[in-house]
């Protein structure tokens, strides 16, 4: 039902807002989040070396040695994807960190880092599979499956830790949220202070699509500005094999974005961009 609605609604995104917007439906929407977080997830751990190839050579460029392996201070991640890639493939690095909420916290990653004032990372939609209990305590279900083989096996046992914590009803808060519900939100805030800050934003495979608009319309404006008024010395990349003029003018008419600011298109995805400005 879900499947067919999404592909109605031209996403599971806007399918859930329709509910939303039809009054009391919260308990539809609950059974929508849990559904697509068990599918993204389900579909990460069935292979837990399935990370996208990208993703480690991009970490191993970045990555600093200090004291201890981090992200650098200077590079700031805003993600609107529900997936943890990102935390599959830092694991790659620190592989004594299990756990997502531990790979998160170490790196200072939103939603569960506790390092709020200075993210590394921040998933503006959440993290499909995450939890957090009343407690304030942050989970994800199935992350003791993820060491198991034989695939029929780990079907069940994702299944069953799903229902375990879908049973526990208001006890528990999905991290996995829609654009339309986060406007507010700190992770919104500490956005909101990134972009502010950045001088070379690089988009990477991202569609800008209508049901994110206000909230990518709140972040650009932050982009745009500073103290001293429009950023003229901002440079934007956009990586995406069907990038055209048209794309461009649009983006600019979207976000109000001046010519002087130039914005450089990127159709080789074989790598993710990294900026010669670094």
């Amino acid at each position: 039902e879900i499947g067919n609605k999404a592909r109605f609604f031209s996403s599971p995104d806007t399918y859930a807002k329709s509910l939303f917007l039809a009054g009391n439906q919260r308990s539809k929407i609950g059974i929508l989040k849990r559904v697509l977080s068990f599918y993204i997830t389900w579909k990460q751990l069935k292979n837990p070396r399935l990370v996208d190839r990208r993703y480690i050579p991009f970490l191993a460029g970045i990555l600093e040695e200090t004291n201890n392996i981090k992200i650098p201070d200077n590079i700031k991640i805003l993600s609107w994807n529900y997936d943890f890639q990102l935390e599959l493939a830092l694991r790659h690095f620190k592989s004594e960190l299990e756990d997502l909420s531990e790979i998160q916290n170490h790196f200072k990653i939103i939603p569960t880092t506790k390092n709020l004032e200075q993210p590394s990372v921040v998933h503006l939609n959440g993290v499909a599979g995450m939890f957090k209990d009343h407690k304030g305590i942050y989970f994800n279900a199935c992350e003791k499956s993820d060491v198991i083989s034989e695939e029929d096996f780990l079907l069940k046992q994702s299944i069953e830790d799903f229902r375990t914590w879908s049973t526990k009803g208001h006890e528990i808060d999905d991290l996995l949220s829609f654009a339309w519900e986060i406007e507010s939100h700190q992770r919104i805030k500490e956005a909101v202070k990134i972009m502010n800050e950045t001088e070379i934003l690089v988009v990477i495979g991202y569609s800008f699509p209508f049901f994110n608009r206000k909230i990518d319309r709140i972040l650009f404006e932050s982009l745009l500005t500073d103290s001293s008024g429009v950023k003229l010395d901002l440079k934007i990349y956009i990586q995406d094999p069907v990038i055209s003029d048209d794309h461009i003018k649009f983006l600019r008419q979207s976000f109000e974005i001046v010519d002087d600011i130039e914005i450089e298109p990127l159709r080789d995805v074989n790598q993710f961009f990294l900026p010669p400005e670094l």
